[in-house]
């Protein structure tokens, strides 16, 4: 059974990857559109398509994070990455907090939950 917070990361990723994919689908648009644009401009949007590319693949990847230990690092660094910028804090915070959580990271690590004497 998957812990609670992991849905709220899958919903994060899914942001992320549109947003990316949205930035490389604009980064590669804009140069083609006749509007006059200098070359500072060609190069700021070639340079947004090629970070887009990459962490538009890294975020759609987290959907499909497996149960490893690894896995709990990397949806660690996604994260982290998120929260560069002040606009995804009220999504990141509440995540990473869930994320660093010690059940959340048994979860991740597979070991067995450890339950108290009254069974919580």
């Amino acid at each position: 059974m998957e812990p609670d917070g992991l849905g709220l990361f899958k919903v994060y990723c899914i942001i992320m990857s549109l947003i990316y994919g949205a930035l490389m689908l604009l980064a590669v648009a804009m140069p083609l559109l006749d509007i006059g644009l200098n070359a500072e401009d060609m190069f700021a949007f070639l340079a947004i398509g090629i970070v887009s590319l990459p962490l538009l693949m890294v975020f759609a990847y987290g959907l499909f994070l497996p149960q490893a230990k690894w896995a709990w690092i990397y949806g660690l660094i996604l994260i982290a990455i998120g929260m560069g910028s002040c606009c995804f804090w009220p999504i990141c915070i509440p995540l990473l907090i869930k994320w660093i959580d010690p059940e959340f990271k048994a979860w991740f690590d597979g070991t067995p939950q450890v339950q108290g004497a009254d069974g919580w």
